[in-house]
């Protein structure tokens, strides 16, 4: 993720707002977004080995 906020970064600060620079964007979005449900299921599943949360 970081090569793509370095590389979007210097994008935007030449003002290049091109193709590429949105496919980067989306493919950070959408990268970000399975980033933030993996956590919550790794949090979940933290919570059942804890015995804290239930099992289905």
């Amino acid at each position: 993720m970081l090569p793509a906020a370095f590389f979007l970064s210097r994008k935007a600060a030449a003002g290049e707002f091109d193709t590429v620079f949105y496919i980067v964007q989306a493919v950070e979005l959408l990268v970000g977004a399975a980033q933030l449900v993996l956590m919550g299921l790794n949090f979940r599943d933290g919570l059942k080995l804890a015995g804290r949360l239930r099992p289905a």
